[in-house]
């Protein structure tokens, strides 16, 4: 990068001017050669890094020193100076089209590479597939990519997004609260119509204030004809009708402090069906609760003053809940409430509840074989349904040990609902069914299908955004 630039002259010339500009400007008399633009001494020439950009350079001679004489024919020329091979500064490949993700039912974005196709064999590395050797690459799904570009001698990379389809405007008008001796109602407010409700009370759309005092988010969920989803919350107060007593028990998910299920007296809880096993148990209560002694015993034993809600069982830091692991066994719960903080006060109407914590068999875990149509119990049943990545972000790839034409691909979450249906048929490639998921919630889902004889697999997934 140490540079300089001697003007050639004929013979007869005693000094020449030389005049830079452009990126650099430099004007300099040389009255001995060679006629450098940044000087010499005694041929040593001085050193000038040259900044990158575009110049233009003049040499004037003239037939006698310090510019005296005859002028002769002055000399322009102009260049650049670049980082870039010469032999590269028309190489100009550009991302010409993209193509952004139209559906959630499929990775349906594309991109497309222009050139001036006038510098010979072009190959094109795409950051997705290795072996994709094309100036188009389709069934993106939405992300950040990139391609190289190259021919002989040149090389450019390209980086480019691909954009998901929008999701539906949903919204949830706010509720009124209720009392617990109301009786159950239907849900309504969602917009855009068609979707579906969820949430702790909340079955086939209708919402049932018995579930007990307290608060509880409802979820409303709308999936538009792209298959794109989207949901919208809003909390119901529910009002005791009692006056200072526990009013019911909730268990919490003590990773997401999210509630899980109501705990009623003589339920059997299935910790296989539980989203997790951090666990905590919160006491509702009536408002004029100001604190709460839960008592636990069982196969594990708690005992615990509460002075702030939520009165949970192994306690809480600001509403986030501490986690518990429960074993597996009988428990018997109690819960007292007082009308002043330190179980002060008048002593409320406490609550009794009994139940057990129980592990079944964890139905279609290994993506095994569940159930079966009598016609096809003489098949073989040796096959397993197989999902990666199982810890999808995007999509997910469905495939059998055995090929096995399926025909109904179904999504449950953790409470059992419902929350996708799709012909297995429109999902199909090669011996695989390609499911989008880059629209689920993170969660933990099961994933049913329904073969062409009947038989019903299972294997639960992981979504995680």
């Amino acid at each position: 990068t140490s540079l300089n630039i001697r003007a050639n002259a004929t013979p007869d010339t005693q000094s020449m001017r030389l005049v830079l500009s452009g990126a650099l400007s430099k004007a300099i008399t040389e009255n001995v050669a060679p006629f450098a633009l940044y000087g010499d001494i005694n041929s040593n020439y001085t050193a000038q890094i040259f900044v990158l950009g575009s110049y233009t350079l003049t040499a004037t001679p003239y037939s006698q020193t310090l510019l005296n004489g005859n002028q002769g024919t002055p000399f322009t020329i102009s260049f650049v100076m670049t980082d870039v091979d010469p032999v590269c500064l028309g190489f100009a490949p550009e991302i010409s089209e993209i193509n952004n993700v139209t559906s959630c039912f499929e990775a349906n974005g594309a991109a497309t590479v222009s050139d001036d196709g006038n510098l010979g064999s072009i190959n094109y590395l795409w950051s997705h597939d290795s072996n994709l050797n094309s100036n188009t690459a389709i069934n993106l799904a939405p992300g950040n990519y990139s391609v190289t570009v190259s021919n002989e001698s040149c090389s450019k990379i390209l980086n480019f997004s691909i954009q998901p389809p929008a999701l539906p405007n949903v919204s949830l008008a706010s509720f009124s609260n209720v009392l617990d001796n109301a009786a159950p109602f239907q849900l309504t407010g969602g917009l855009p119509t068609g979707g579906t409700y969820s949430g702790i009370g909340v079955n086939n759309e209708t919402f049932e204030p018995s579930i007990g005092a307290g608060t509880y988010t409802i979820t409303y969920t709308y999936t538009d004809s792209n298959g794109c989803s989207a949901s919208a919350n809003k909390n119901i107060t529910v009002q005791s009708t009692s006056v200072l007593s526990t009013t019911g028990f909730v268990l919490v998910n003590a990773i997401t402090n999210q509630d899980i299920m109501a705990i009623t007296n003589g339920m059997s809880i299935d910790i296989n069906a539980l989203p997790t096993t951090s666990l905590n148990i919160r006491a509702n209560a009536t408002p004029d609760t100001q604190s709460m002694r839960l008592v636990l015993s069982g196969a594990l034993s708690k005992a615990i003053t509460e002075n702030v809600a939520p009165f949970a069982l192994y306690g809480d830091i600001n509403s986030n809940y501490n986690a518990q692991t429960f074993v597996l066994g009988s428990y018997s719960l109690t819960a007292t409430p007082y009308s002043q903080t330190l179980l002060n006060g008048n002593q409320g109407t406490p609550l009794t509840i009994s139940f057990q914590l129980v592990s079944s068999p964890l139905l279609g875990l290994k993506g095994t074989l569940v159930s079966e149509t009598n016609e096809a119990a003489n098949l073989p049943k040796n096959n397993k349904l197989e999902l990666y990545p199982n810890l999808a972000s995007e999509e997910t790839r469905l495939r059998f040990t055995n090929p096995t034409k399926i025909e109904t691909v179904m999504i449950f979450d953790m409470t059992g609902k419902l929350v996708g249906n799709f012909n297995a048929n429109e999902m199909k490639s090669g011996e695989e069914y390609i499911l989008s998921v880059y629209s689920m919630q993170s969660g933990v889902y099961s994933i049913r299908t329904i073969d062409e004889n009947g038989r019903i697999y299972e294997k639960r997934l992981i979504v995680k955004h």
